[in-house]
């Protein structure tokens, strides 16, 4: 929708969205794989989570698209029923296994994230893997 001019916000803004480049993604599976101190469940974010509003408006000025028509709560629920909870619910994590490991994000930001992701030139995903199998 955002390619099309017709992109906004998700329901109030307001709730927290954790997100990850699904390189990063991929580097940090490599990454607890490699690493005998990490056992069990992990979180795999990056670690600057953003607001709705702020992932929206990031999102289209990467696609330099206006964010016109922002999504209410009601709407949502009308057109996807519980799985809007997904979007509405505030989520913030931080990846603290991996932060405290050491793992370094080669996407720490959402605009580094979707400037590869939609941008011309993205990074190649068996590139990422070999730099990272190679640490």
């Amino acid at each position: 929708m955002y390619r099309n001019g017709f992109g906004g916000t998700l329901g109030p803004g307001g709730q927290w969205f954790s997100w990850i480049h699904i390189n990063d993604a991929v580097r940090l599976i490599l990454h607890a794989l490699n690493q005998e101190t990490i056992t069990g469940p992990f979180i795999s974010a990056s670690p600057n989570p953003v607001t709705s509003r702020e992932f929206a408006k990031v999102f289209a000025h990467t696609l330099q698209r206006p964010r016109l028509f922002p999504m209410s709560r009601g709407m949502m629920k009308l057109a996807w029923g519980e799985r809007a909870d997904l979007f509405l619910d505030s989520h913030r994590t931080v990846p603290q296994v991996a932060l405290s490991t050491g793992f370094q994000f080669r996407f720490p930001t959402l605009s580094e994230a979707l400037s590869d992701l939609l941008g011309p030139h993205p990074i190649p995903i068996a590139q990422l893997m070999q730099e990272a199998s190679s640490k």
